[in-house]
């Protein structure tokens, strides 16, 4: 089923997402949205914590790494900062261009956003899902889709933080920065489902 794109007003944005219109439950993301809630919201602001202690200055970029549609990265620019984006599903990419794009109409936003997928290197692959917040690299040495790595997305920019939730990825994904991680010493915040992590051969420990 094709899914319509929609709107809703949060905290003075409208945030876009896929609607399936199918009677099912939606995402947990867009049930939070459609109450008024950004999922992400209570994630940035216990990163945001380590940032002022540490006194990062803000106008160095956040980077987010599993973006869905947004709901971590909009409270990042409502605060000040700047965010790297990056989102491999291309239903939530489209979501995620459309509110910053409204967004900067009305404001100089600085961000950058990316239909990508994060590893450890280049490497064929695929994508689990197109919309949604479950979305999953599958390694396939015939995969249509390549990989990139978060030194190469952030090269040449100042990363004050870090935020990764990647369904599994995430190992790969930290493997695929040392020189950010190492430049910049960022405070990172990084989800570890055990049973995706498991689908990779992978654990939390």
């Amino acid at each position: 089923m094709k899914p319509t794109t929609k709107s809703v007003r949060v905290k003075g944005v409208n945030v876009y997402y896929n609607d399936f219109d199918d009677g099912l439950p939606d995402d947990p993301v867009i049930d939070g949205l459609k109450n008024g809630m950004l999922y992400g919201e209570s994630n940035f602001n216990f990163l945001n914590l380590f940032m002022e202690y540490e006194a990062i200055p803000r106008k160095k970029y956040i980077f987010d790494g599993g973006g869905h549609v947004g709901t971590f990265s909009v409270p990042c620019i409502r605060y000040g900062h700047n965010v790297i984006i990056v989102e491999g599903a291309e239903g939530n990419f489209e979501c995620i261009k459309q509110t910053l794009e409204e967004m900067e109409k009305n404001d100089s936003i600085d961000y950058e956003v990316h239909n990508s997928i994060l590893s450890d290197k280049k490497r064929n692959c695929e994508f689990s899902s197109t919309d949604g917040p479950f979305g999953m690299v599958v390694y396939d040495e015939d995969g249509a889709l390549i990989t990139s790595t978060m030194d190469e997305l952030c090269d040449g920019k100042e990363i004050s933080a870090i935020n990764l939730d990647l369904e599994g990825g995430e190992i790969e994904a930290i493997l695929g920065a040392k020189e950010t991680i190492k430049k910049h010493q960022p405070p990172m915040l990084v989800e570890f489902n055990s049973h995706c992590l498991g689908l990779n051969n992978k654990s939390p420990q």
